[in-house]
């Protein structure tokens, strides 16, 4: 946030960020960047309580998600969806996602999908949810950068003017 605020000076910019230590440690990076905007919540495919996990490994990521890593920390958040961002918000100029292998979740939940011009995020692996599935739910937008590899990787998508 603290670049992106910096490169564009005049853009809104919102975060959001469950874990409450990376959440501070955000809050301390953006200080004095008064169009920046921060949310101690998760984003989910619904709202309410979330319980997310740290896993052995040293990761800063948290995921809503169990796998076959050894849970070394649970904490839960309030999560919110991204309509419910959206309706509050407005159209968004540039949605960047990687939360963990819950953005298909998100995205497959958003009602409100067309508001959003650009997606820049990862992909995370999930049971049961291929790349082109994923790739399915962004069939308004054109691929502009694709480097999903074996389950996981960064994309660029930018929504198709009519």
């Amino acid at each position: 946030a603290r670049c992106l605020s910096e490169r564009y000076p005049y853009a809104e910019l919102v975060a959001y960020e469950p874990a409450p230590e990376i959440f501070h440690l955000a809050q301390r990076n953006v200080r004095g960047h008064a169009r920046v905007s921060l949310q101690n919540r998760a984003v989910a495919g619904e709202p309410g309580p979330l319980e997310l996990h740290r896993f052995a490994g040293g990761s800063w990521g948290t995921s809503s998600f169990v796998t076959s890593q050894a849970v070394t920390e649970s904490f839960t958040a309030d999560a919110v969806t991204l309509d419910s961002i959206i309706s509050e918000l407005g159209d968004v100029d540039l949605l960047k996602i990687d939360i963990e292998g819950a953005e298909y979740e998100v995205l497959k939940g958003c009602q409100q999908l067309d508001r959003v011009r650009c997606i820049v995020g990862e992909f995370h692996t999930i049971p049961d949810v291929t790349a082109e599935q994923f790739f399915a739910l962004l069939d308004a937008y054109d691929i502009l950068e694709d480097n999903v590899r074996e389950g996981q990787g960064t994309f660029l998508v930018s929504r198709r003017r009519d």
